[in-house]
């Protein structure tokens, strides 16, 4: 019994010992790969150089974009200049930030925000040179402007003051030239992105008090130069071009709740007018694959310059090149997912379905995601890989945003034409059956659904969108 239990006992004590020693194995193997990935760095790949190489020709710091940093400038101040002003301290302040030796003390973000948002405020009395800024319209207190908004809501827009001069800066900033900065500086030109959008919102409730007053010609063309205006920002960035989606939706919705007062009477000019101004987001698809170059600018900038610091991400063990890290290894695990996405991007808002199949950059298929995780520590960069897969989404919903407002855009000329031709309630069934590819549902290529009272477009609607409502159905009367 004595020798069975001895027996037993050194049967688990080889057991335990071979265990550590291949544990110990492992270890030693996975010390001597990353010692070999570390003596062999890779370079950065053709596709990371070559969206370098477009990145760099993207415009910097230009006047429109100056412009809108300096939106709310005093009045007597040039908006280029106190752009430039603000830009310079913002890049003063970062600049004395990472010379600064006790900065480990305040590099959480609570602390790196409180000096920010302090230094800002400095920055406005510095630049504004004791001088009043302009200040954005105030709508805290005005309701919310979607498609089912009541004649009053957009009334009460409509009436809100704006001083002249805010005016011409905004046509100005809403111009033909881009609105470009640094991609240091990028930030610093979405704080007036809300004002821009308050004043689109104002104007478009100006647009109905003109096409009620009998005057369509002036609301045509506060319509057509702003989704003319709001499709060249959406040409600059993956927000901006989000935020253009929003104003955009909000155009035609003004457009919609303008013909609800008055239809019956309109010229055919006037109706073929509107469904020439609902084909300029047409060019939506193409301007959302186009940010692709902007997003890798932004991405590229804050991976190489967070890192190279001493407060960046992971603190000071994760360099440019470490034992687990690679940046040049990161940058091209980004590259080739920015160059698949720009063509994914551009079908889903083109209205194709399609599911983002992002190939992870090390995986086990048969393993699951355990094995897939093994094979990320034992592969080179495991940082970088977990970064690059944590970091990038899928992106679809930007393009599905994209495509449901062109579906809103097609609804709108299907009843736009039905209003010029005059076809009576009862014809319209088969009337929409006839509807060409451009006034047809862009996700099923089908006529429009009614609703069961026969009163209104049924509209399908994937994602959210402030104006148009929650994803589903929304319905717009005919």
């Amino acid at each position: 019994m004595g020798e069975n239990k001895t027996t037993i006992l050194r049967k688990v004590r080889r057991f335990f010992v071979g265990v550590l020693a291949l544990l110990l194995l492992a270890a030693v193997s996975l010390v001597a790969l990353h010692t070999y990935y570390y003596f062999t760095p890779v370079q950065l790949s053709d596709k990371a150089l070559l969206l370098d190489r477009k990145a760099a020709d993207l415009p910097r710091d230009t006047d429109n974009g100056l412009r809108l940093v300096g939106l709310l400038a005093p009045s007597d101040i040039d908006p280029v200049m106190f752009g430039q002003c603000v830009l310079h301290e913002e890049r003063h302040f970062w600049t004395d930030h990472e010379k600064d030796p006790d900065r480990s003390s305040s590099a959480s973000a609570e602390g790196i925000q409180a000096r920010l948002l302090q230094a800002t405020k400095v920055r406005n009395e510095r630049c504004a040179r004791g001088r009043l800024q302009l200040k954005a319209p105030d709508s805290k207190a005005l309701p919310p402007l979607t498609l089912h908004s009541t004649a009053q809501d957009w009334d009460l827009w409509a009436r809100v003051k704006v001083d002249p001069v805010l005016w011409a800066r905004y046509e100005q900033v809403m111009g033909t030239a881009p609105r470009y900065l640094a991609p240091n500086m990028y930030s610093s030109g979405l704080e007036n992105f809300g004002t821009l959008t308050t004043l689109h919102r104002i104007r478009m409730g100006q647009a109905i008090e003109h096409w009620r007053a009998g005057r369509q010609g002036a609301a045509l063309d506060v319509w057509e130069s702003a989704m003319r205006q709001w499709g060249r920002v959406a040409q600059e960035s993956l927000i901006s071009s989000m935020v253009a989606v929003a104003a955009m939706s909000q155009t035609l919705a003004s457009m919609h709740a303008a013909w609800q007062v008055q239809a019956s009477s309109i010229d055919t000019v006037v109706w073929d007018r509107i469904q020439a101004i609902t084909h300029l987001a047409d060019s939506l698809p193409v301007a959302i694959e186009a940010t692709v170059v902007t997003e890798w600018a932004l991405t590229s900038h804050a991976m190489r310059h967070s890192i190279a610091s001493s407060d960046g991400v992971g603190g000071n063990w994760l360099r440019p090149r470490s034992f687990l890290f690679d940046l040049n290894h990161t940058l091209n695990l980004y590259a080739e997912d920015a160059t698949a996405r720009a063509p994914f991007l551009r079908s889903i808002a083109e209205g194709k379905t399609k599911t983002w199949m992002l190939e992870r950059h090390c995986s086990m298929p048969k393993a699951g995601p355990a094995g897939g995780a093994v094979c990320q520590f034992v592969g080179r960069n495991p940082v970088g890989q977990v970064l690059s897969t944590v970091s990038l989404t899928t992106y679809e919903s930007y393009g599905t945003r994209a495509a449901d407002l062109l579906n809103f855009a097609a609804a709108t000329r299907l009843i736009a034409e039905a209003k010029k031709q005059a076809v009576v309630p009862a014809a319209l069934p088969s009337w929409f059956e006839q509807a060409p590819s451009d006034h047809r549902d862009l996700y099923t290529d089908q006529p429009f659904l009614f609703d069961p009272a026969g009163t209104a477009l049924r509209v399908l609607l994937k994602q959210r969108n402030p104006i148009l409502g929650e994803p589903g159905e929304y319905r717009l009367p005919l």
